[in-house]
């Protein structure tokens, strides 16, 4: 008996294959246009900090949670609109694509330390299994002791 996958599993070589032809020519696109390709991304960038700003700030003004939930939230909503702003009033002075370079800049930092601490915590459940033996052995041998 052979088993099928699921019809959104065989189908999904055709969204891999419309992926990869719309990033082809992305890519094509940036090195035929470089400086304007970054204007483009340095105004999408301001247009995403203004309306995640602005989101933010209205969730945390209607959120039913704690303050400390809601302080943060409402500091990265200001944060977030003061640079999308300053993102569009300085526009013909480079701002746009000094900003897209920090916001990649703290991305990638974000992305090595996440992934470098999730990489110990792997580390360090592998190490308690090694140590404490397969769960469950434990509570079993102590049953064949007691009894």
């Amino acid at each position: 008996m052979t088993m099928r996958a699921p019809s959104a599993v065989r189908d999904l070589w055709k969204v891999v294959l419309a992926w990869g032809a719309l990033t082809l020519i992305l890519g094509i696109l940036i090195l035929a246009k470089p400086g304007t390709s970054i204007l483009v991304a340095g105004a999408l960038l301001g247009a995403y900090l203004v309306t995640s700003g602005i989101a933010e700030i209205a969730l945390a003004l209607v959120l039913d949670a704690s303050a400390s939930s809601r302080i943060p939230l409402f500091i990265t909503g200001g944060l977030s609109l003061a640079l999308g702003v300053l993102t569009f009033r300085h526009f013909g002075y480079a701002y746009a694509v000094l900003l897209l370079a920090l916001w990649i800049a703290v991305a990638f930092v974000f992305q090595g330390v996440s992934e470098i601490a999730a990489r110990q915590q792997r580390i360090r459940m592998k190490w308690r299994r090694k140590r404490l033996g397969k769960p469950g052995a434990a509570s079993s041998r102590s049953a064949v002791t007691s009894s």
